[in-house]
């Protein structure tokens, strides 16, 4: 394998288990964060091209209130399969949280305008921590053998 492809797949496999590692973390975090009602405020699937791939988004923006002050946010989880951009998803997404549905909303502490809907780890989100491991030593085993 030359180096710079060994280089590749040592990068892309770093940043793998980087975003993984980070994602878990946060999704941990969140499950310590307090807890608050909220409420879909705007529920829908965008379909467009970024570049030459059509991806599906779903589009899900909630209300809440945290010491007397009204926020915000889109987050329904950390590391979802929705960067995916596959239609299936985004229509799950979507479905689950419907316009006007009451939700519990998990806000930081520290700061109110952070939330996600959706706290703690997924299974799947371990996936990118061992495939980013795995492409680490493959390039990494590349560019010493070169040596």
């Amino acid at each position: 394998m030359s180096p710079s492809v060994s280089f590749a797949y040592a990068a892309t496999g770093a940043f793998l288990g980087i975003y993984g590692i980070a994602s878990v973390w946060r999704a941990v975090a969140a499950r310590r964060w307090n807890v608050v009602t909220g409420a879909i405020i705007k529920s829908r699937l965008k379909g467009g091209y970024t570049g030459s791939t059509f991806r599906w988004d779903a589009i899900v923006r909630y209300r809440y209130e945290m010491g007397g002050t009204r926020y915000e946010a889109e987050r329904v989880s950390y590391g979802t399969l929705a960067v995916l951009g596959w239609q299936r998803i985004a229509e799950r997404v979507q479905a689950k949280y419907p316009l006007g549905k009451t939700v519990k909303v998990h806000v930081c502490p520290t700061n109110p305008a952070l939330a996600v809907l959706e706290a703690g780890p997924r299974t799947f989100m371990y996936s990118y921590i061992v495939i980013g491991a795995g492409l680490f030593a493959i390039g990494l085993r590349g560019m010493l053998s070169t040596l």
